[in-house]
């Protein structure tokens, strides 16, 4: 029995309760702590004015290593003190209890299982990512020099770039002589070898010319002066062991319009073309020349123009644009800006020309900047 314990049959279940505290050394706070409730509660079981749940029981049984049949029957008697270690420490082949654990300790748990399934994921990823890098890495031959480029996904003429990565090609008539054109050209392959030689090859109307390339941080560089031509392609060829590789960098087009001059034709308003009927027709009326040259200030730009009159082919007469020789220099002004426009008036004299109207034509003719001769029938 229980040291100083009433008789079996008259110790109240708070008695109980009290008795085996004490033999567990435990304060009422300390029972209190262990049972998640106040140290009040256990005050009042232990003076008989109130009886634990269920719940509670149960717990104080495992604590106390008694059965809750024991706490409730008076006439059930306690075990003794060696029976209630023995108990504890396992005794009679039953394990010991441990004390069960707070919802907060199972959420961390559970926290902690979710975070290392979810490492344990990602390594497997990065595991799987790693061999497939490793077998890319052994597949490439041992003392390779071929660099791969890719080409921008993004670029808007990624098709019309064919084999090449990317390309900038440069183009001006030349300062020092305007009949030039100047090319400064830079390509990047989607394939460069370390050992090729690289030259570029242009070819323009009748010219045609090979310059020595050089390589420098991905891209091929070159430039080279070209006479004028209307259609210029440049390509990029590159020699290894007696083989060339030989790929389109550019085709430039419509070179000639673009360092032209556009040219409009019309009749100042009220003196219209004028034709008199018969052998001798007539062709008077102020003609409105519109003279437009690319650039600000231009490049090229009219030095000289006259009106010319043509009977069955062969040229009949002509008449000067004198305010094209007088004005030149305004096309050269440094406030021009966009598209350097002139306009120029010309008065044609042709009152009456020895042939039928079938067999005349007219038109007009200029000379550039560049010393062209352009002609602008009607």
């Amino acid at each position: 029995m229980i040291a100083g314990a009433k008789e079996v049959d008259s110790m109240t279940t708070g008695e109980k309760i009290a008795a085996l505290r004490r033999e567990a050394a435990l304060s009422q706070e300390a029972l209190a702590d262990r049972l998640g409730i106040s140290r009040q509660a256990v005050s009042k079981w232990e003076a008989d004015q109130a009886v634990p749940t269920m719940d509670n029981l149960m717990e104080l049984s495992r604590i106390f290593g008694v059965s809750v049949d024991s706490l409730l029957r008076p006439d059930s008697e306690l075990p003794t003190r060696d029976d209630v270690q023995g108990e504890t420490a396992g005794g009679n082949g039953a394990p010991p209890q441990s004390p069960g654990l707070s919802k907060r300790a199972k959420g961390c748990i559970l926290v902690l299982v979710i975070l290392l399934c979810a490492g344990a994921v990602c390594n497997a990823v990065t595991l799987v990512w790693l061999g497939r890098l490793q077998r890319e890495v052994d597949a490439i031959p041992r003392g390779s020099s071929t660099i791969y480029v890719p080409t921008p996904s993004i670029a808007e003429n990624a098709e019309e770039l064919g084999e090449m990565a990317d390309v900038r090609v440069d183009y001006a008539l030349a300062a020092s002589d305007p009949t030039q054109l100047s090319l400064q050209i830079s390509a990047m392959p989607r394939e460069v070898d370390a050992d090729e030689t690289a030259q570029f090859s242009i070819q323009g109307g009748a010219h045609s010319m090979t310059v020595d390339a050089v390589y420098e941080n991905g891209y091929y560089t070159g430039g080279a002066l070209l006479p004028l031509a209307d259609c210029v392609s440049i390509y990029l060829l590159l020699h290894k062991d007696g083989t060339t590789r030989n790929l389109l960098v550019k085709s430039l087009t419509e070179l000639e319009n673009q360092f032209g001059l556009d040219v409009a034709l019309e009749f100042n308003e009220g003196s219209g073309l004028h034709w008199s009927a018969g052998q001798g027709s007539g062709l008077t009326g102020r003609l409105v020349i519109k003279i437009a040259s690319h650039g600000a200030p231009p490049t090229v730009y009219p030095v000289s123009g006259r009106v010319v009159l043509y009977v069955n082919g062969k040229e009949y007469d002509s008449v000067p644009v004198d305010d094209i020789t007088a004005r030149k220099d305004e096309w050269l002004d440094p406030e021009i800006v966009g598209y350097a426009t002139m306009y120029y008036y010309v008065d044609l004299p042709w009152k009456k020309i020895n042939a039928p109207v079938e067999q005349v034509t007219w038109g007009v003719e200029l000379i550039d900047s560049l010393g062209r001769v352009m002609q602008y029938e009607i």
